[in-house]
């Protein structure tokens, strides 16, 4: 039984939900349900099928799925090194959910040869190795970690054919509620640990890990990790949201679409103490869903 198969065995299920897409979901932690869903929703409304798909962010999407979509070719790029060092894990790793892994010195041509692949680099980094390559640019939470939007998309764009799309979702943005990203277990982390909302925009380190000291019944080391995350991710790009919309709509991209697909209200008080801090804008946008379209060789 190949590696995928042993992850995933206990978490495939059938789906009828549509016989003329696929029969099949895979959900787990490494591939949540919205992933699938975004997945299933481009493939109806662009078809997958024949097409060169490449994966920017985490590449947890199956392989196994891919093909059943018809897809030609999909390759991923993913910098696992660095985020293995991020969780002091410093073994190399040659696999990652049953993909092979392989760094930009080892790169060559016979790997465009497999259907699937992930490559061990950040999207700023990557340049011209796969110019007017792809159909399909597919990035789900990820772009929350890019240091520099508009260079991330300026190579988008380089490795996009004429006519090809690049499709975006992502949160949280750093300046909603839930944008220090901090992820400590399923338990304490920004999805459902609402506590931590707004602690990186309205404290300091100092202020914030009294807070924590204060509130949390957690051990020394959990509060310790936890401020860690908050404070001192090397992983998050902490971009406020117009940041982010300035550096879209400075990309080589004259067709895009910005969605706020996720938004996270804060209350009346502490949008005010927001608003006194850092001047009027919106900081109830959690999520951004980009759409891009490559209509220029430029």
């Amino acid at each position: 039984m190949s590696n995928f198969k042993q992850l995933f065995r206990n978490k495939l299920f059938c789906w009828k939900k549509n016989k003329n897409l696929v029969s099949r979901q895979y959900i787990s932690d490494i591939f949540p349900e919205y992933h699938y869903n975004i997945i299933l929703d481009l493939h109806r409304e662009y078809s997958l099928s024949g097409k060169r798909i490449l994966d920017i962010g985490g590449s947890n999407i199956p392989e196994e799925l891919m093909r059943e979509l018809g897809v030609k070719q999909f390759i991923c790029l993913d910098p696992v090194t660095k985020w293995e060092s991020f969780h002091n894990n410093n073994v190399p790793r040659t696999m990652k959910f049953g993909k092979m892994i392989c760094s930009k010195d080892n790169f060559n041509n016979i790997f465009l040869d497999k259907f699937c692949f992930i490559l061990d680099i950040n999207i700023e980094d990557a340049h011209d190795i796969f110019d007017n390559y792809f159909d399909v640019i597919i990035s789900i939470s990820t772009f929350e970690h890019v240091t520099s939007i508009k260079k991330c998309l300026n190579t988008i764009h380089k490795y996009l054919r004429f006519g090809g799309i690049l499709h975006s979702q992502y949160e949280p943005i750093f300046s909603s509620p839930a944008g220090h990203h901090c992820y400590f277990d399923h338990d304490i982390n920004f999805v459902n640990l609402r506590q931590l909302d707004n602690i990186h925009l309205l404290y300091t380190k100092d202020e914030g890990c009294e807070l924590i000291q204060k509130t949390f019944d957690w051990p020394d080391d959990v509060k310790y990790a936890v401020a860690q995350q908050i404070y001192d991710s090397p992983i998050i790009n902490r971009k406020f949201l117009n940041e982010h919309i300035l550096e879209i709509m400075n990309s080589p991209f004259n067709k895009y679409s910005i969605e706020y697909f996720y938004r996270t209200p804060s209350d009346s008080a502490i949008q005010a103490k927001l608003i006194e801090k850092f001047g009027s804008m919106r900081f109830d946008v959690r999520g951004i869903k980009l759409r891009c379209i490559k209509d220029t060789e430029r």
